[in-house]
């Protein structure tokens, strides 16, 4: 009789069976949320990407005492970071200015509008952008969209979601 009645440890076979099926439930939940979740995730990064090689080329200006600039190419979906080598002080991007880096946006992200003339912002020495303005960027399905302010005075770059 005692036989009977031992102390068991550990899990059985339905116990096991039935958190799997619990963990599977979850799972079909969460993938819908999570591929709706990822193209505006990629299009943040893309737009980050963005702000970033803009305070790059305000750096870039400041520490190296050169002019540089981005240049936002919406035909062929990407922004440049470059030296104003070419017709410097005109604040547009030429041929034969020096390419620091060219960022593709990705195939869900669009650029949007700008503000700027020739789609550039060159920034002095000073840290000062040639121009103020804006770029919105759009996700391709339209549904969800940046704007990065960049102020002449000062080189302040923002973005902002809406």
């Amino acid at each position: 009789m005692a036989a009977l009645h031992r102390d068991r440890k550990g899990t059985t076979l339905i116990e096991l069976m039935i958190i799997c099926a619990i963990i599977s439930v979850l799972s079909a939940m969460a993938i819908p949320s999570w591929l709706e979740y990822m193209p505006k995730l990629r299009a943040k990064t893309a737009v980050r990407a963005a702000v970033s090689a803009l305070r790059e080329a305000r750096s870039l200006a400041i520490t190296e005492k050169t002019r540089f600039g981005v240049y936002f190419d919406s035909n062929n979906k990407n922004f440049v970071l470059f030296a104003d080598m070419v017709n410097a002080g005109a604040g547009t991007y030429d041929t034969g200015d020096s390419v620091v880096t060219r960022t593709d946006l990705g195939s869900n992200v669009a650029l949007g509008s700008t503000t700027l003339p020739g789609s550039t912002v060159v920034f002095d020495m000073n840290g000062s952008a040639s121009q103020s303005g804006t770029v919105t960027f759009t996700t391709s399905d339209s549904q969800l969209s940046y704007t990065v302010d960049i102020l002449a005075a000062t080189g302040r770059i923002k973005m902002t979601a809406g």
